[in-house]
């Protein structure tokens, strides 16, 4: 049910159905010496279309100054606004407001302007992404200037008093931070006229953005289902940004993953001479083991370990095959019960008027053709390794289609890819490498398109690349989950303070198909533990 605002909000701006998460041009506002209820009207509208599954009360919105006026008039809307507390951010640099009015006196000195701009970048890092910060015209200019990769250019509202004086403090600006973040400073080997805008763009389409209400209950509504659902099969991959894993649970299993790394080049090191740190390599004649996989120099796959296993404990140490029944367990990561939510819907796309004819479904003591999920498998949570000397990886994909007459059939193989630690280094954020997609090449129909040669050899061309590149940066309680036929490659890792990167993975497959994977189970590393 909507309460008396978000009806009214319903009536002035139209229906859910115009929107497709896309942008939404709000330049057309007139002029007026009344800016306050304009923009409000604005960030309400921006919110219904973003996700209506969350009460305009529900919204939690950041004022910085003193405003009387603005505390006014979202009381009106029934939404209780928050004085920003900056000094105290909360830990793993998790987001605080949906929205964030920054009021500054007209008549503040340079100076004070001047040391409210040094902290600027942290203070909007506290807005979820896709949020809304409203701020005096007269610091507009240096604001975007100071942070340009925040903000979508697209969506700067201007409401200024008759007078069009620019430093009136009655003049505002609205703007909407960005829905994911680039990793820019990756790829040097892109030409100097590659489109970063595009790429920003490609990147919103793919992203499902948090509100504060599904932040702090680590729950997505209807709507933000939805949208990830219609992102991974149309894009091939899904961004969940805003923190909807608990990052003090991914900085366990990421500290962790490095531990039993750690044990592993020690191990290597005592037993066979290796050191696996500096030349970034497990072994010269085998690079394969129970517990851990070579990727590439400097890249490992580490799935066991003494560290890991206790901390996944006996159920989480194995793969598990879930039925439509089980919606979710105790199991970080791949329990989680939105995520497999996700996931079975983009699986089993059901058609209502067909279902029931699937008669097979009565074999093996099956439930017959209800149209209920197929049952999936889940594998141990495990981690994606680099340090510093890896370069970029192969572009890949992880399974090959398994029939090649339509463009995409269903997907039957996602993987789930989450931050296991916390770049203290803003600098660093970009340097130490996640993972980057090929947008849409799930589908044979585009990839087709592109046979030849391309960078290193690899497959493409440099229309493909300047076409499908997206680099997201994720930060901890950010998901990414993505079709593993989607063409995709590990950024590197070029850190200039030695960090080493776990991003933390599950895979999950249709129940009936087999990953042969390249782990080889009868060769160990560790031997003086039970797994």
């Amino acid at each position: 049910m909507k309460n008396d605002a978000e009806e009214g909000a319903w009536d002035v701006f139209g229906s859910e159905e115009e929107d497709d998460n896309s942008s939404h041009s709000t330049n057309d506002v007139r002029k007026d010496s009344s800016a306050v209820p304009l923009l409000l009207q604005q960030l309400t509208q921006i919110w219904m279309l973003q996700n209506a599954g969350v009460r305009l009360s529900e919204r939690i919105v950041g004022l910085y100054g003193e405003a009387t006026m603005w505390t006014t008039a979202l009381a009106e809307r029934e939404i209780q606004p928050q004085q920003i507390d900056h000094a105290t951010p909360k830990p793993f640099h998790q987001p605080s407001y949906d929205a964030m009015i920054l009021c500054l006196a007209p008549n503040q000195s340079s100076d004070d302007i001047y040391s409210f701009l040094k902290d600027f970048r942290r203070i909007v890092r506290m807005v979820v992404p896709g949020g809304i910060i409203i701020l005096p015209l007269n610091i507009r200019e240096a604001i975007i200037q100071s942070s340009k990769e925040d903000w979508m250019f697209s969506e700067l509202t201007t409401l200024q008093n008759n007078n069009n004086d620019p430093t009136d403090s009655s003049g505002w600006e609205l703007v909407q931070r960005r829905f994911c973040t680039i990793q820019w400073k990756t790829c040097r080997w892109l030409p100097s006229n590659y489109d970063l805008e595009a790429e920003y763009e490609r990147a919103r389409k793919a992203t499902v953005a948090l509100s504060m209400r599904e932040h702090n209950q680590r729950k997505l509504t209807a709507q933000s289902i939805q949208r990830a659902i219609k992102a991974l099969q149309q894009y091939g991959y899904c961004i969940i940004s805003g923190g909807l894993i608990h990052p003090e649970q991914s900085n366990l299993y990421g500290q962790a993953a490095l531990s039993d790394l750690q044990q592993v080049a020690d191990t290597l090191r005592q037993e066979k001479g290796l050191q696996l740190f500096e030349s970034g390599v497990i072994s010269e004649e085998a690079a394969v083991y129970r517990e851990i996989s070579q990727r590439e120099h400097f890249r490992v796959d580490i799935r066991h370990g003494p560290t890991m296993e206790k901390l996944r404990g006996t159920s989480g140490n194995v793969s598990r095959t879930m039925t439509a029944l089980e919606n979710e367990t105790n199991d970080f990561l791949r329990g989680n019960a939105d995520l497999l939510e996700i996931i079975r819907r983009v699986m089993n796309p059901v058609n209502e008027n067909l279902s029931p004819g699937n008669f097979g479904r009565y074999n093996f003591e099956g439930r017959g053709p209800d149209g209920s999920f197929q049952d999936v498998r889940v594998g141990p949570v495990g981690a994606i390794v680099t340090w510093p000397g890896a370069t970029d990886q192969a572009l890949h994909a992880d399974t090959p289609h398994l029939f090649e007459h339509m463009a995409a059939l269903p997907a039957h193989y996602i993987n789930v890819f989450t931050p296991g630690s916390m770049i203290v280094s803003e600098d660093d954020a970009h340097k130490v490498g996640q993972t980057a997609f090929l947008h849409e090449t799930h589908k044979l129909d585009v990839t087709a398109k592109y046979e030849g040669n391309s960078r290193d050899s690899s497959f493409g061309t440099s229309e493909m690349w300047r076409k499908h590149l997206v680099r997201p940066q994720l930060n901890m309680g950010d998901v990414v989950l993505f079709d593993c036929r989607i063409l995709h490659f590990g950024l590197p890792n070029e850190s200039e303070h030695n960090t080493f990167r776990p991003l933390l993975y599950t895979n999950v497959t249709m129940h009936w198909f087999h990953d042969p994977k390249n782990w080889d189970n009868e060769k160990r590393i560790f031997s003086s533990y039970e797994s």
